[in-house]
């Protein structure tokens, strides 16, 4: 997909993918003011499922900075596998993918891990 093209992704496409969105239409907004970020949480929840599985809940929300006014956007993956092997995940997610998509999503998105 080009990144020009990325504009024309509907929303619910995305969020359709994705365990929950917390105030979606906040998210929705954020994601019209960066559509450089719709391509990668297209992609995000097959990434995610080949290093923590199917029953990994990725999930998206919108945390803002309250000091310094900035929001971003978090992919946050919750897990039930135990602590020591998400980390393990954790760490091969990012040396075989995130490291190289966070350059695409310029600091407006993170992905983080959280055991249940």
């Amino acid at each position: 997909m080009e990144p020009d093209e990325n504009e024309y992704v509907d929303c619910a496409s995305v969020f359709g993918l994705y365990a929950e969105v917390k105030d979606a239409q906040r998210v929705t907004e954020y994601l019209e003011n960066h559509p450089h970020l719709k391509e990668l949480l297209l992609d995000a929840p097959s990434k995610i499922r080949e290093f923590f599985g199917d029953t990994a809940a990725p999930c998206l929300k919108l945390f803002h900075d309250l000091d310094s006014g900035t929001c971003e956007l978090y992919v946050v993956i919750y897990t039930t596998l135990p602590p020591a092997q998400a980390i393990r995940r954790e760490h091969e997610m990012l040396e075989n993918w995130w490291l190289d998509a966070a350059d695409l999503a310029k600091n407006d998105m993170t992905v983080v891990v959280e055991s249940r």
